[in-house]
């Protein structure tokens, strides 16, 4: 995935999983990501700071996706794309 020209936010679902993002922000982006806990609500401010910038975001998140897409859909932004972080790899090392 070309980092450059997406944003990518991760969150580890409540804590429900370790997910290292500065393993996954290295290896995508060259720099550490942060990781939120609770992305689809109380951090819902950091994805709509996210959607309001000028790159495309993904979201390690399919469960929420319906909502992150009506707040994108809400902003005028494109709708962001997803990838399950939990099933493909929140438990792996």
């Amino acid at each position: 995935m070309p980092t450059d020209t997406k944003k990518l936010l991760l969150c580890n679902c409540e804590k429900s999983m370790v997910v290292d993002g500065k393993t996954i922000g290295k290896t995508l982006a060259g720099e550490e990501l942060p990781v939120h806990s609770h992305l689809c609500r109380s951090g819902i401010g950091q994805f709509e700071k996210a959607i309001g910038g000028d790159q495309a975001v993904c979201v390690g998140c399919t469960q929420e996706s319906a909502l992150f897409s009506e707040i994108a859909e809400e902003l005028g932004k494109p709708e962001p794309t997803y990838f399950n972080i939990r099933e493909l790899a929140g438990w792996s090392e």
